[in-house]
């Protein structure tokens, strides 16, 4: 039976930075370690009973593509519709996807933050996905980007791949 070691998680807050300001101010008395594994493991929970996201696979694979090789930072988050409104008007990943790319960004620009951080940790964990389960619609389903009706849009669901283009990422 092979067994999967659990992570080891170390590391330490500067002086002066926010996150160590916040593990402060819910400490008081009790370990510092303690009180973010409490944190983080609160934070996952979260993710996994927000609402869905009700993104089309189109949606989901257009997004994917525009966060390809980006670093979403905790402030630019809020910013995820202007990352799609531009790769739409410069790249045409609108097109590429068959996505109505205004009607996409206006979706995104109303959300709330905890949601469009949902949609970003999921691009993550679909990009960190060995090669063979980055598929679409299942991989798409196994981070929670799209739901299970959500084979749609018209687009082919075998992992051979979503609609017009070769994939995320593929260009």
């Amino acid at each position: 039976m092979e067994t999967q070691s659990t992570p080891t998680v170390h590391f330490r807050t500067l002086e002066r930075e926010r996150l160590g300001e916040e593990i402060a101010s819910r400490t008081r008395g009790y370990s510092a370690s303690l009180t973010a594994r409490r944190d983080l493991e609160r934070y996952y929970e979260a993710i996994r009973r927000s609402a869905g996201l009700d993104l089309t696979q189109g949606e989901a694979c257009l997004i994917l593509d525009t966060l390809n090789g980006s670093l979403m930072e905790p402030h630019s988050i809020p910013l995820l519709w202007a990352e799609v409104s531009d790769a739409c008007d410069m790249d045409g990943y609108d097109r590429k996807w068959g996505v109505d790319g205004p009607a996409l960004v206006g979706k995104l620009r109303r959300r709330p933050y905890f949601e469009l951080l949902r949609i970003v940790d999921a691009v993550e964990r679909w990009w960190l996905l060995p090669g063979e389960e980055r598929t679409w619609p299942e991989g798409l389903r196994k981070v929670g980007l799209i739901g299970e009706r959500s084979a749609d849009d018209g687009q082919e669901t075998s992992s051979g791949g979503p609609g017009p283009g070769a994939g995320p990422g593929a260009d």
